[in-house]
């Protein structure tokens, strides 16, 4: 944590319901984060600058106001801007809780940027 610039203030929480939710805030976050997977599904809400997500095989952008959201085992890494940073705010929710949502379901997000104001407000608030 960087407090005399004020960059990479980031905060990680578990909490203590649905299957341990696990939450990052990264407020002007200029650590790139290398690839890697998660057993958990992230849903990220983009709070500054552009967020990329580099895939296998694409890079995703997503602007501010958006959702960013990379499926469970999915390997990925995130560039973040190296000068001002970017904020998001992650949910790291598990399959199990996420498949138990989708009625039992298997669940593959194939669009991974979501343009949709009112879910967004909804999830942050």
């Amino acid at each position: 944590m960087d407090l005399k610039n004020n960059k990479n203030l980031n905060k990680y929480y578990q909490t203590s319901f649905l299957d341990g939710l696990e939450i990052l805030y990264a407020k002007s976050c200029t650590t790139d984060f290398p690839p890697h997977s998660h057993s958990t599904y992230n849903i990220s809400l983009i709070l500054k600058n552009t967020f990329k997500t580099r895939l296998e095989d694409k890079i995703l952008q997503a602007p501010v106001g958006t959702i960013c959201i990379t499926n469970a085992d999915e390997v990925h890494a995130t560039p973040c801007d190296s000068i001002v940073g970017n904020s998001f705010f992650t949910f790291y929710i598990s399959s199990d809780l996420m498949i138990k949502l989708n009625n039992n379901q298997d669940l593959f997000f194939n669009e991974k940027v979501i343009y949709n104001q009112d879910v967004f407000k909804e999830l942050y608030f």
